[in-house]
C-alpha cells in the first residue's frame, strides 16, 4: 500500500526541452507539473533524502550539518540526526513521523526494493537496507572504490548510485562524475554512465533513469531541473528546466510518469525542505522504448 498525497493549489507548470535527436516534440506536447505539497515534516534544511517505504515516506536526517557560517561540519541539531524518519499521515492530513531507523552517518540516498529499504551513507562508504517492520538494518555492499556516492535508485533488481571517486566530492574533475549500477549483494559495478557533477538524486521510472540536476553551486545561469537518462548509454532523452528559486535534492518514483521530490526554495540553505510531486509528461521518442535490461542495446 503506498499512501495517497495531499494535492494543494500551488501548481506550476513548466516546459520540458527534448534533447535526443531527431525527434524533439514542441513544448505544448511536453512539460512537468509542480505541486507543492508543503515543508518537510523537521523543517531543517539536512532532510536532503527522500523515498517511500511501503505505506510510508521515508527521509533523511544527517548526522552532521554545514554551519554555513563557518563553512564545518557540526554535530546536527536535529532530534533524528543520522536516522531514516518513516511518515504517514496524521488524523489531520499532515505527515507525522511514525518510528525511526538510525544509521547514525551521512545518508545520502534512499530507494525502495525487494521489500527493503535501502540507503546510501556516504561517510560509511556503504548501503545499508532495513527492515522497516521490525527497524533491523544490515550491512548491504560497498559502494565503488574510496570516494563519495549518494543519489540512490533501485531497478527491481540492482542498485543505482550516483558519485565520484574523489573522496573530496569537488565538483572541479578531479576525478569524473558517473552513475554505476552495482550487484544489490556485492556492490560489483555492472554498467557505468557519464554523470554530470551537480546530480543529487536517482529514481527509476520503469526502464528510464531520472535524475535531479542541482545548480546552486554552479557559476553561470544554467537552472536546476529533471532529467531522463536512457540507462543503457546516460543520453538525456528529457530535460525539465525548475524555476530559478528551486533547487532538487532527493527524489523518488510515484509511478511511472511522477516523482517526489526534496526541494529547497529560495536560495538560503538554511531554508526548510519543501516535499513537492513533479507529473511528467514523457515525449515520443519516435519509437525509443525504454530499457528492460541496462546492459543491452535494443
Amino acid at each position: 500500500m503506498t499512501p495517497k498525497l495531499q494535492t494543494l493549489s500551488r501548481t506550476i507548470v513548466i516546459a520540458c526541452c527534448t534533447i535526443l535527436a531527431p525527434a524533439q516534440p514542441p513544448p505544448s506536447e511536453t512539460g512537468i507539473e509542480l505541486t507543492d505539497l508543503g515543508i518537510m515534516p523537521g523543517g531543517a534544511h539536512e532532510l536532503g533524502g527522500v523515498g517511500l517505504a511501503g505505506p510510508y515516506y521515508a527521509t533523511t536526517a544527517c548526522a552532521r550539518s554545514l554551519n554555513l557560517d563557518t563553512w564545518q561540519l557540526m554535530p546536527s541539531e536535529h532530534p533524528h540526526a543520522g536516522s531514516i524518519m518513516l511518515m504517514a499521515k496524521s488524523d489531520h492530513d499532515h505527515l507525522e513521523v511514525q518510528k525511526t531507523i538510525a544509521i547514525n552517518g551521512q545518508i545520502a540516498g534512499l530507494a525502495w526494493g525487494e521489500n527493503q529499504l535501502w540507503a546510501a551513507v556516504y561517510d560509511h562508504r556503504r548501503i545499508y537496507r532495513s527492515d522497516i517492520a521490525t527497524g533491523r538494518v544490515s550491512p548491504g555492499p560497498p559502494t565503488p572504490n574510496d570516494g563519495v556516492w549518494g543519489g540512490l535508485a533501485h531497478d527491481g533488481e540492482h542498485l543505482w548510485l550516483h558519485g565520484t571517486d574523489d573522496p573530496d566530492r569537488s565538483h572541479t574533475g578531479k576525478a569524473p562524475h558517473r552513475i554505476c549500477r552495482v550487484s544489490a549483494d556485492s556492490g560489483e559495478i555492472l554498467h557505468e554512465l557519464p554523470s554530470d557533477p551537480m546530480t543529487q538524486g536517482l529514481a527509476w521510472l520503469d526502464g528510464w533513469l531520472a535524475t535531479s540536476i542541482n545548480t546552486q553551486e554552479e557559476e553561470g545561469d544554467r537552472p536546476s531541473s529533471i532529467r531522463l537518462l536512457d540507462p543503457r548509454n546516460g543520453e538525456v532523452v528529457a530535460d525539465y528546466p525548475l524555476p530559478a528559486n528551486l533547487y532538487p535534492h532527493g527524489i523518488t518514483r510515484l509511478s511511472s510518469t511522477s516523482i517526489l521530490i526534496a526541494m529547497q526554495v529560495g536560495e538560503d540553505m538554511r531554508a526548510p525542505m519543501h516535499l513537492y510531486r513533479a507529473d511528467l509528461k514523457i515525449p515520443n521518442l519516435s519509437g525509443r522504448k525504454p530499457a528492460a535490461n541496462p546492459n543491452k542495446e535494443e
